[in-house]
């Protein structure tokens, strides 16, 4: 999808001649909903994911004694970090569960690639690990918006700098390395809406993906190809609770009203 300078100018007008169809991939195109766990089946989940983060631990040190330290520094680490607080919600998601955007989901790989790049910060492992347990990718350059924080300006809309292939080279050497979630932005990553599906759905599933959008091209159906090429979730800026406010600062006089819109479809 390509967007120039004179199209830009109009967002609204970008909006309607953005027309991508539905394809699903890997053969699905069954979304499941998220559910908040609550009670004892939070208790039970969090006992797990304890348990496992021990048992990576003991695995990669081969020491009990070393694995009790390293734990309850971890611990404390996550006790500085969250404040003590013991109200955080727990999510489930196709199987996974989730208590904060830039832990993966639990049980998978890229959830024990994160735990124990954590644990190694503390006392190296037997195995390679990576400090880095995340990366922010920024795909394109193209954005439809004039956001007032935005430092990009001068250098919106170009020429794309990596294509398809090279995209798909840079999460596989990434991946290579240990990274265990890409975050993807831009410009406006939602731009590249087709991009971005086969770009995930080509991609190991020791990861997990994140699209970092404005909300611009958020719609139901590219939600659910999104969704169905195995991202993890979308996370959409809102930086005001009046709409004009909020629309004024981004640039786009109809970008939340229509996020409120999609928000209640995607609910149904």
């Amino acid at each position: 999808m390509e967007i120039n300078t004179q199209e830009v100018e109009r967002p609204e007008e970008v909006i309607q001649k953005t027309h991508v169809q539905t394809i699903p991939v890997n053969g699905s195109d069954h979304v499941e909903k998220q559910k908040l766990v609550t009670g004892i089946r939070k208790a039970y989940i969090r006992f797990r994911i304890r348990l496992r983060i021990f048992l990576l631990a003991y695995k990669g040190y081969g020491s009990l004694g070393k694995t009790v330290k390293v734990v309850k520094e971890l611990e404390q680490l996550k006790m500085k970090v969250f404040g003590g607080n013991a109200k955080r919600k727990l999510v489930q998601c196709d199987n996974k569960f989730y208590s904060h955007i830039y832990i993966p989901g639990f049980p998978s790989k890229a959830f024990d690639g994160f735990v124990e790049s954590k644990l190694a910060q503390f006392f190296p492992m037997k195995k390679k690990t990576n400090p880095l347990s995340f990366i922010f990718f920024a795909i394109t350059s193209k954005c439809p918006l004039r956001c007032e924080h935005c430092f990009e300006w001068d250098n919106l809309n170009k020429k794309e700098t990596f294509s398809l292939d090279e995209l798909k080279q840079v999460v596989s050497r990434y991946q290579e390395e240990g990274i265990a979630q890409f975050h993807f932005s831009g410009g406006e990553p939602m731009v590249r809406i087709n991009d971005l599906e086969h770009l995930i759905s080509s991609a190991n599933k020791k990861s997990t993906f994140w699209v970092l959008t404005s909300g611009f091209n958020v719609t139901k159906e590219n939600a659910k190809r999104l969704k169905i090429a195995r991202a993890t979730g979308i996370v959409v800026s809102l930086d005001h609770y009046d709409a004009p406010m909020h629309n004024a600062f981004r640039g786009f006089s109809i970008l939340l009203s229509g996020l409120c819109r999609q928000n209640r479809k995607l609910k149904k």
